[in-house]
């Protein structure tokens, strides 16, 4: 081999050498950028984990407060039929004791006029008089026996004290839930 094919064959060489130089410099430039991009990856991936684990627990945060509010809503469904149960049990015992009443002073009455008309003490224009101021007193009195529950004092106020109470504990509930 000549000299100058020796020289070319060298420069040859050395240009694929070169080359292959370039590549080698260029697959490692290609190879960190890629690990560049890898560990963005990583870095977001990890930063959306843990937004997903925050969502994932306020999340269950909520619902555990919805579970709370139920269970609150069932306890105050349980204790208005009881409060319901209570005032149809105190109407029916009210309805009867005013039936009561109402038969006891219908027999008084039939009483004392048997007695009056037996000894003569009144005449029928008297009775008849007296059985209608009687009637009257007595419409007048189931009138204020009837509203009694909405105007007497202490009905009153059990019925506040139970409602200022179920609103208490509603209000302790929902500041405990939402962490007020």
């Amino acid at each position: 081999m000549s000299l100058d094919a020796l020289f070319q064959q060298i420069q040859f060489t050395e240009k694929q050498a070169r080359e292959k130089r370039q590549l080698i410099q260029q697959a490692k430039f290609d190879i960190n950028r890629s690990y560049e991009k890898i560990n963005q990856i990583k870095e977001e991936l990890s930063t959306a984990k843990m937004e997903l684990e925050t969502k994932v627990q306020h999340l269950s945060e909520k619902e555990f407060c919805l579970e709370v509010l139920k269970k609150r809503e069932e306890s105050l469904e349980k204790q208005k039929a009881e409060l319901i149960n209570q005032k149809s049990s105190l109407l029916k015992i009210f309805t009867d004791a005013k039936r009561k009443m109402t038969e006891e002073e219908d027999n008084f009455t039939r009483e004392v006029t048997e007695f009056n008309n037996e000894y003569g003490l009144t005449n029928l224009e008297k009775e008849i008089r007296d059985a209608e101021r009687m009637t009257n007193d007595l419409e007048a009195e189931k009138v204020q026996v009837t509203e009694k529950p909405q105007t007497d004092p202490e009905c009153l106020r059990i019925y506040h004290k139970k409602s200022l109470q179920i609103s208490e504990e509603y209000v302790a509930y929902d500041m405990e839930c939402h962490g007020g």
